[in-house]
């Protein structure tokens, strides 16, 4: 497994996406990036690679904590 990086390479779209959480008011996102997840839970850990993210220099809504994952991302 490759070592940890925290080194994240962020790219600026070409035009801003608005995203709403089902609660809250809607964010504009203009960088994205692409890392991998990791996830330590009570069954093991659950690794997500390749998840496109979209950056928002904005607080999330109350109560999403630090990550806003979609219901796709979790299907896989």
């Amino acid at each position: 497994m490759a070592k940890p990086s925290r080194n994240v390479l962020v790219t600026k779209l070409k035009a801003p996406i608005k995203v709403k959480g089902f609660v809250g008011p809607a964010h504009s996102v203009t960088e994205e990036a692409t890392m991998d997840l990791r996830f330590e839970t009570d069954a093991g850990p659950v690794m997500l690679t390749n998840v496109k993210c979209w950056v928002s220099t904005g607080d999330l809504p109350t109560n999403v904590g630090d990550i806003l994952l979609s219901r796709a991302i979790m299907y896989k």
